[in-house]
C-alpha cells in the first residue's frame, strides 16, 4: 500500500506564512515551533487508520484536525492524497472561514 501524500493548497500556504510572521514578531524560534507543530499534526493524517471528523462549519468533503489547541487545519482526503485546504485560527470570526473556502 502506498503512503498517502500531503499537498498544500496555495491558500493554506499563505495562512502558514501569516501565522509564522505573527509569532516571529516575538520570537523566531517560537514561530518555527508553531509552524513545525502544525506540520507535525498534518503528518499524522498519513496514517490510514486516522479518520478525523467532518468539519462542522463546512460539511463534507471537508475534514479537520486541531493543532496547538487553536488552529483548525481543513483538509480533503481521498485514497491517494490529503489536500490541506486552509489553516484557520479558531479565535477569528467563522465568517472568514466560509469566505476563504469559497475561493477554493
Amino acid at each position: 500500500m502506498e503512503e498517502l501524500t500531503i499537498k498544500w493548497d496555495t491558500l493554506a500556504k499563505v495562512e502558514i506564512r501569516k501565522i509564522y510572521s505573527y509569532y516571529k514578531k516575538e520570537s523566531v524560534q517560537g514561530a518555527e515551533n508553531v509552524r513545525d507543530e502544525i506540520f507535525a499534526e498534518t503528518d499524522k493524517l498519513k496514517n490510514p487508520k486516522v479518520n478525523y471528523a467532518t468539519d462542522p462549519d463546512l460539511g463534507k468533503p471537508y475534514r479537520f484536525i486541531i493543532a496547538r489547541k487553536r488552529y483548525r487545519i481543513i483538509y480533503r482526503r481521498n485514497e491517494l492524497e490529503i489536500r490541506i485546504v486552509f489553516v484557520f485560527d479558531t479565535k477569528q470570526d467563522r465568517k472568514k472561514l466560509h469566505k476563504q473556502i469559497k475561493k477554493v
